[in-house]
């Protein structure tokens, strides 16, 4: 299960912005401490409440195809991450990451695809873990390998860009994983991790926040990636709550057939106009 796990497993990260920066920055390597606390500052920035659910708008994007469709995004910290697509009410399609697997159901055609996180090589290589990709949907900092942030300040540098603060980690040979965030609210706006070579790159970037219990949360997320393919997702999210319970495991029914995510990715394709 390598390719679409590779791609719409990652729930179709592509950026539909790259990443922003001046070419004055001024960098430092290591961070001062009022660095530090800036940057403790950002990690602490997160919702205190144990799950989020929200309706959301979702635009799906396979290069220069798109299409939209309703769903509801369910987040229970260090559990499961959620998108259900629906459609006149029905749901068509869910995405669901959990410790354990990547799973991808497609319920017109009563089919699904499952992976663990280190069957899928470009996860691997990025270092892209549940805990990680949770910060991702979470609009919070991570550090590959780590469960708290708070831990690792130090491995981060740095570089002031006008009213923006670049904080990038420092200890990644492979890649590239930078967090954009605006200097005035200690807010972050974007989420970058690339090859230290190349074009392909995973996206997400964050707006139109909202107060919610004492921190803010974007109520827009674009996530994606580029490599050969452009796939991309966005949610515009409404009717946030916390604290609401729901199932945080998917059962699949006997009648759903487990295909290869390249047939997944085939259907995926097939479906947009």
């Amino acid at each position: 299960m390598k390719q679409l796990l590779k791609y719409a497993c990652l729930v179709a990260l592509i950026a539909l912005a790259g990443c922003k920066t001046s070419k004055d920055a001024t960098s430092s390597s290591a961070p001062s401490p009022k660095q530090e606390a800036y940057i403790q500052q950002i990690a602490q920035k997160q919702l205190s409440a144990p799950t989020l659910t929200a309706k959301t708008e979702v635009k799906l994007q396979l290069n220069d195809k798109a299409f939209t469709l309703n769903g509801t995004l369910r987040m229970k910290h260090d559990e499961v991450v959620q998108l259900s697509l629906t459609f006149f009410g029905l749901e068509v399609a869910k995405l669901e990451f959990s410790p354990e697997s990547v799973l991808v159901i497609d319920r017109t055609n009563k089919r699904y695809a499952r992976a663990t996180y280190d069957e899928v090589s470009f996860l691997c290589e990025a270092g892209l873990d549940f805990y990680t990709l949770q910060a991702i949907f979470w609009n919070e900092l991570f550090i590959p390998g780590t469960k708290d942030v708070t831990t690792g300040l130090s491995e981060f540098k740095v570089q002031k860009a006008g009213n923006e603060t670049l904080l990038l980690l420092q200890s990644k040979p492979k890649l590239n994983y930078s967090f954009r965030t605006e200097t005035a609210n200690a807010r972050l706006i974007q989420t970058t991790v690339s090859p230290k070579q190349g074009t392909a790159g995973v996206f997400c970037n964050y707006d139109n926040f909202k107060d919610i219990e004492k921190a803010q949360f974007p109520t827009h997320i674009a996530l994606g990636i580029t490599t050969k393919n452009a796939l991309g997702l966005t949610l515009n999210l409404s009717r946030i709550n916390v604290g609401e319970d729901f199932t945080t495991h998917t059962q699949i029914s006997s009648r759903y057939t487990q295909i290869s995510s390249e047939d997944l990715l085939g259907i995926i394709s097939k479906m947009m106009p």
